[in-house]
């Protein structure tokens, strides 16, 4: 949906809004900021592919869209001795592009029915503190994701989703209902990196739409409360009847 369907949506608002009205409540939302990563740094991850194409998927749901390469910022063993003289650069890095981001979409490998020590230890030094005043998991709480994985066996890595999904939680994200599990993910992508099942394809789409619709309303909550505020008195604000505003 666009923009201005969303806005219709969320407002409540009437098909007989104007049309110059609509492109005024449009342009005053932001565009959520979404980061795509996984927990693997292997050459040729399934993983790190499906987050790719996961990346993708959200920017034809009008965002912005950031893919994290584990790769490119190999972080330290999560250790308290090693945080006490001071947090790493690549640390630091990472966890200033998850904190500047409104959602997340993470694919992550399963380890013996988890998910892998790689995404646990980017997730542990991002949720710590590492400036004064700062309160623990700043990266985390109040964000949205949507969760996924890929692995060449059948369950495409499923039981290491509800793991991830409680961790996630406990750090105060809100992980979106729809998931997605890619089996027999050696041959799941086409030469341009799309999946080339259906249904899993259109599970990818759900979860990615769910994730990016959810971080655009909270990324926008006082601007909603400001377009409502203006077009009262002006606009049928509410399918079912007045709007009571403080």
């Amino acid at each position: 949906p666009t923009t201005k369907m969303f806005v219709r949506r969320v407002l409540g608002l009437s098909k007989s809004v104007s049309g110059k009205s609509m492109r005024t409540l449009s342009t005053a939302l932001r565009q959520p900021k979404i980061v795509a990563f996984s927990g693997s740094a292997r050459a040729g991850s399934v993983n790190q592919r499906l987050a790719v194409y996961a990346a993708e998927v959200a920017k034809d749901n009008e965002c912005e869209v950031m893919v994290l390469e584990p790769k490119d910022y190999p972080l330290p063993l999560y250790c308290q001795d090693v945080e006490a003289e001071g947090f790493p650069e690549n640390v630091l890095k990472v966890k200033e592009i998850l904190q500047n981001a409104d959602g997340f979409l993470i694919a992550s490998p399963e380890y013996n029915g988890s998910f892998s020590p790689m995404l646990k230890n980017l997730i542990d030094w991002s949720s710590r503190p590492s400036a004064e005043g700062e309160p623990m998991a700043a990266a985390f709480k109040g964000k949205v994701a949507g969760i996924m994985a890929a692995s060449p066996g059948g369950l495409g890595g499923l039981r290491g989703l509800g793991h991830l999904r409680e961790l996630l939680s406990n750090l105060g994200v809100s992980v979106v209902p729809d998931q997605v599990a890619v089996g027999g993910a050696f041959k799941a992508f086409s030469d341009d990196g799309k999946l080339v099942v259906e249904m899993q394809d259109n599970m990818l789409k759900a979860c990615v739409h769910q994730t990016v619709q959810t971080a655009r309303m909270w990324a926008n909550q006082e601007a909603h409360c400001e377009m409502v505020k203006k077009m009262r008195g002006d606009e049928k604000c509410a399918e079912y009847g007045k709007v009571i505003l403080p």
